[in-house]
């Protein structure tokens, strides 16, 4: 693998808003040294569901690499008075989630 410069993309597939009404995104974020963050306006008391995979990128191929143990993301949620909600290292795939507990603009970085 040292022949290719490894990016890892980390793809949150979905996030969900379950409460009156729903929404999602979708992005790739190259791997960096510094978390990418969203903000995003959030009623009291929803529950919010991400959906994430990350994968390696290989110059050689042109491809993603399947996914392998090792590679996650961590995910950091914090509230609008700046109280961390959660603050959690995830595996290559999979969901995380988090309830509201105050409206306002909340901040998530992976």
């Amino acid at each position: 693998m040292a022949s290719c410069r490894m990016a890892m993309l980390s793809s949150l597939v979905g996030l969900v808003l379950l409460a009156q009404a729903s929404s999602g995104l979708y992005f790739h974020i190259l791997e960096t040294s510094h978390p990418k963050c969203f903000i995003e306006e959030i009623p009291d008391e929803t529950l919010v569901v991400g959906k994430y995979k990350t994968q390696a990128w290989d110059d050689g191929s042109n491809s993603f690499l399947p996914s392998s143990p090792g590679i996650g993301m961590h995910v950091v949620v914090t509230d609008p008075s700046q109280k961390t909600l959660m603050s959690k290292f995830y595996s290559s795939e999979g969901k995380f989630s988090f309830t509201s507990h105050t409206p306002g603009e909340h901040t998530i970085c992976l």
